[in-house]
């Protein structure tokens, strides 16, 4: 009998269970490597936020930022694809959808616009919940990504990735608007079909061999000095996926090739990352769970800072040792926000029971 992994996150495989029903050694294992995935992806995304204010004035803040943006997203939107494998649109999958995603974004979504006005004098007191502020685009492009997953699904698995690919590469032809972030849910868009679509059983296989870890290493040092000797001269923009081909100074067919790099280079340095997880349970695998607070509540911590003029006032920041340190505190950051208590406190805000607003059945 096979069952969905505990942790209900991650590409992991499915769980084994034994005649007797015992959760396999394996399959505990794969909960492991779950849950690690997930709390180094979201320490990945909290410590590019917390250095791309450096980026103008710091060369080693440039490479770092522009190391982590080429794959850290991606990473995350495949694992979103593939929690999504079995959404059906069933009452209990949509109320888990308000629940996790709808309520959670709009409460955010809210809290953040405030925060941000009482920060910077004149900001705009207006609230326009399909407009998503800072890092808010993801719970936004999951809703409509999870509610398209049943088409994708119905599809041949190469040819629904072949039609996500071709719908993120032409997007940045289109005007698009700026509602719901558009660029962004098309432009990622191939990330999670492969994560609906993705033979779990042979990826995951194929990512734990020694020669696939020693390529995984070579990968990211190749992508650094790649980042470092050819890419700090271009614009940053290309990795947010949040703008058209027209804004980003280049034609259509210069767009659409730039944009099919990218994509490439996204899901080798992803498989890398992946190939790089450990399997075995380690000292932050429990903090995997609490990576929705993460990247819900970093940006209160992160922005504070910069709203206030901290990054421009401290100059030593800049240097190298301020970007180490500055890596640290945002691995510290994420460790304290994944934390139990922080999740026990702000539970009924991300996790709500809304009992209430449902009926029974």
């Amino acid at each position: 009998m096979a069952e969905r992994s505990r942790t209900g996150a991650g590409i992991a495989v499915p769980e084994r269970r034994n005649e007797q029903g015992e959760i396999s050694r394996e399959s505990r294992s794969r909960d492991s490597f779950v849950d690690n995935a997930k709390f180094l992806a979201i320490a990945l995304v909290v410590i590019g936020h917390a250095v791309e204010p450096l980026t103008e004035g710091s060369s080693m803040a440039t490479v770092l930022f522009i190391s982590i943006y080429a794959f850290h997203m991606p990473a995350f939107v495949l694992m979103a694809g593939y929690l999504s494998r079995g959404f059906t649109a069933t009452p209990r999958q949509s109320r888990r959808v308000i629940t996790t995603i709808v309520v959670p974004y709009l409460v955010f979504e809210v809290t953040f616009e405030l925060f941000k006005a009482y920060f910077l004098d004149g900001a705009s007191n207006e609230i326009n919940v399909a407009d998503p502020s800072y890092a808010m685009w993801f719970l936004c492009t999951l809703f409509i990504w999870r509610l398209s997953a049943p088409l994708w699904r119905a599809m041949k698995p190469a040819t629904a990735v072949v039609v996500a690919v071709a719908i993120s590469v032409s997007s940045g032809v289109l005007a698009l608007p700026e509602t719901l972030d558009m660029y962004r849910t098309l432009g990622f868009l191939p990330f999670f079909v492969i994560g609906l679509v993705l033979p779990v059983e042979r990826y995951v296989a194929l990512l734990h061999t020694v020669a696939v870890r020693a390529a995984a290493v070579l990968a990211f040092a190749g992508a650094v000095a790649v980042a470092y000797l050819l890419l700090r001269s271009y614009s940053l923009d290309w990795l947010y996926f949040t703008y058209g081909y027209a804004s980003l100074g280049v034609g259509d067919v210069k767009g659409m090739l730039a944009r099919s790099v990218i994509l490439v280079g996204a899901f080798g340095l992803l498989t890398a990352f992946f190939a790089l997880v450990p399997r075995r349970s380690v000292w932050f695998t429990s903090l995997g769970a609490g990576s929705l607070y993460v990247y819900l509540l970093h940006r209160y911590v992160i922005k504070g800072p910069e709203y206030t003029g901290l990054y421009d006032r401290v100059e030593w920041l800049h240097t190298p040792s301020g970007v180490a340190v500055t890596v640290l505190l945002g691995l510290v950051l994420t460790v304290v926000l994944a934390s139990g208590p922080v999740r026990s406190l702000f539970r009924p805000l991300v996790e709500p029971r809304l009992d209430w607003l449902f009926r029974r059945g």
